[in-house]
């Protein structure tokens, strides 16, 4: 089941790779990229990451980390919807964070993050393990 699982998260990530790559989302009927404030921010590569990680997909996981530290600002003037915002974008960053333990190339929430709310290597290791 976990490998049917896998698999089908795959189908959907390459298509996003493949047809939508730097943009909010893919439109599968179309093949088409979207993004939610009319520019990107980066919104399914910092909301998969940290399922990138859990199912051990390293090659894929370094390039979502890439894109979202090369890509990813918040230094825009946009109307944003909070909740949206707060559970894929911030819960995103920081539960990517956590999983990772890598402080040097993140957006500057994770500074802030690692500064406000200092996280557990332990808690990172012990569900790396699982």
């Amino acid at each position: 089941m976990a490998g049917r699982i896998k698999s089908e998260f795959l189908h959907a990530w390459n298509n996003y790779e493949r047809y939508a790559w730097g943009h909010d989302a893919l439109k599968p009927l179309s093949k088409t990229p979207h993004d939610w404030y009319g520019q990107s921010l980066q919104m399914t590569p910092v909301d998969a990451l940290d399922t990138l990680v859990l199912m051990k997909l390293d090659s894929e996981a370094d390039k979502a980390r890439a894109l979202i530290a090369s890509d990813l600002s918040f230094d825009r003037d946009l109307y944003v919807k909070n909740f949206e915002i707060t559970i894929r974008l911030l819960g995103g960053l920081l539960s990517g964070y956590q999983l990772t333990g890598d402080s040097g190339s993140w957006p500057w929430p994770m500074t802030w993050a690692r500064d406000s709310f200092p996280l557990s290597i332990h808690r990172r290791d012990y569900l790396m393990s699982s």
